[in-house]
């Protein structure tokens, strides 16, 4: 007999928004889409994956599209409880800038209390970037 915790799957935000998401998402996609552009990609990671969907590959613009909707639902609960004034992202994806914040920026907007009218952050790349922890656990 099964248990409540094996019929229910252990997940969390990272599992589908964090950049080893992105390219397990893009490795499955280009799996079942052998002809695709992404599916010819020598390094599949974050940038490779922007880069496809970029040159028009339609199964890498369905796998970008569905991360940054995946990002967005984050970002929409975090919004709603805590109302901040602006959400910087980080790490290699954020490498992507606008490319990222846009469609997640767009997500968020559709999404989130009171809509566009909402009390909508503002959405930044972290300038720090992948650094950013280290540099604060020195300054700490």
């Amino acid at each position: 007999t099964l248990s409540l915790h094996d019929a229910l799957p252990i997940c969390c935000w990272e599992a589908y928004s964090s950049a080893t998401a992105l390219i397990r998402q893009a490795c499955h996609a280009a799996a079942r889409h052998p002809d695709s552009l992404l599916a010819r990609l020598a390094d599949v990671n974050g940038k490779t994956v922007f880069d496809a969907a970029d040159r028009g590959d339609e199964t890498a613009r369905a796998v970008v599209d569905r991360y940054c909707d995946y990002l967005g639902a984050g970002l929409v609960n975090i919004v709603n409880a805590l109302a901040p004034e602006v959400i910087l992202i980080g790490g290699g994806i954020s490498r992507q800038g606008e490319r990222l914040l846009a469609p997640v920026r767009r997500y968020v907007e559709r999404n989130c209390f009171g809509g566009p009218e909402g009390a909508i952050p503002i959405f930044a790349v972290a300038r720090l970037g992948n650094d950013a922890g280290i540099i604060g656990a020195a300054a700490l």
